[in-house]
């Protein structure tokens, strides 16, 4: 299997304060995996960088802040929940086989207008993943990713919306193939 991104701040620290009940600022502070993925890419000290972070994560909504004895303590929200299993099931679904089976996968949509936000987010996640538009409402990918796909559809509240499809031939295989780098 291989993975086309590199790791995702936010989700890591997202990820670190849900696995505790509360997590305290110095814990998130010192912890060695955040210090050196926060370290990457920037003259700034990580934990500055990561005290950034948590106060965007706070002001979104994601995080919850609060006090005891002047020791601040952080957990995860509904919403933090929810957004950290979209960026699972986006990084689940980037993830490729060694090998491809030959098959084709298709998203199709018929999303109304009415959800038109959701249904722009859902195509920048389906961009996000790899697929490419094969004809208006029609987005192809090569690997079945079809499980995640559910869990993003469902997160912006569209799943009833979304058909998926599997094709073994298709109109223009080789350029397809090229495009995806397939052999």
């Amino acid at each position: 299997m291989n993975t086309k991104h590199s790791p995702n701040k936010s989700h890591a620290l997202l990820s670190k304060i849900a696995s505790h009940s509360v997590s305290t600022e110095h814990q998130i502070l010192t912890d060695r995996g955040l210090i050196e993925l926060f370290s990457w890419g920037s003259d700034r000290s990580p934990r500055a960088r990561i005290k950034d972070t948590l106060s965007i994560l706070t002001k979104q909504g994601d995080i919850s802040l609060g006090t005891i004895e002047n020791e601040r303590l952080y957990k995860i929200t509904s919403l933090g929940k929810s957004k950290l299993h979209l960026t699972q099931a986006r990084d689940l679904a980037r993830v490729t086989p060694v090998q491809w089976n030959q098959r084709w996968h298709f998203v199709t949509y018929q999303i109304p207008e009415s959800k038109k936000v959701a249904r722009n987010q859902l195509l920048i996640e389906l961009k996000r993943i790899g697929f490419r538009r094969y004809s208006p409402a029609l987005w192809i990918y090569p690997y079945d990713v079809a499980k995640y796909v559910a869990q993003i559809a469902e997160h912006y509240k569209v799943a009833h919306s979304i058909d998926y499809l599997r094709a073994d031939t298709i109109s223009q295989p080789a350029r397809w193939r090229k495009h995806f780098g397939l052999k």
